[in-house]
């Protein structure tokens, strides 16, 4: 687990620091291209992978809240160690998947990490 800094120098944890930053980059794009969070909202992070997209939804303002579900456990760890520094009970991290159908097993595809 490595931590890293983005743009702004918000510390997140990921396990390869130029993915934490890419997803930034995109999660950047997402909240100039037509989402907007507003204090007071909740937010469903479903596929939260490390929590970069939770932790500037909770940047948003000091009431937003977010359920972030994330099912694979070694991204989860990264997960749980970013929501805990978004602030006490501000992201709730939930270890499971989202779906359409109720299942207690399914099979997840991950692409292959080959960023160092």
């Amino acid at each position: 687990m490595k931590t890293t800094k983005l743009p702004d120098g918000t510390r997140v944890y990921a396990l390869r620091a130029p993915e934490a930053r890419m997803l930034d980059h995109h999660v950047d794009g997402y909240l100039q291209n037509g989402i907007e969070i507003n204090d007071g909202d909740v937010v469903f992070d479903v596929g939260a992978n490390i929590g970069v997209f939770s932790v500037r939804a909770a940047q948003k303002g000091p009431n937003v809240r977010v359920f972030a579900f994330e099912p694979i456990p070694d991204i989860l760890e990264a997960l749980r160690l970013n929501a805990a520094g978004a602030g006490e009970n501000r992201v709730e991290v939930l270890p499971c998947g989202v779906s359409n159908e109720e299942s207690a097993s399914a099979t997840i595809n991950t692409a292959p990490r080959t960023m160092g």
